[in-house]
């Protein structure tokens, strides 16, 4: 965290996730040891709210978030 001395590395766990148009789950499918984020190991005092446009504005801001376009889709053939 930007208001701590110690860095630290980690994985954030994403739940309850929905894949579209046959995509499948693939990213860490089993345990592999990793230290996984939670914000009581860091803060007194945390809360979770529901994702609104402004936490999505304050990510795109402090994360680096770049407008890429997506690639156009394409047609699968069949042979």
């Amino acid at each position: 965290a930007a208001d701590k001395e110690a860095e630290a590395t980690g994985h954030i766990i994403s739940e309850g996730d929905i894949f579209l148009n046959g995509a499948q789950p693939g990213l860490m499918t089993e345990n592999i040891g990793v230290k996984v984020f939670h914000p009581s190991e860091h803060y007194l005092t945390w809360t979770v709210g529901a994702p609104t446009d402004d936490l999505k504005q304050v990510l795109h801001h402090y994360t680096g978030w770049q407008s890429v376009a997506r690639p156009a889709d394409q047609a699968v053939c069949a042979e």
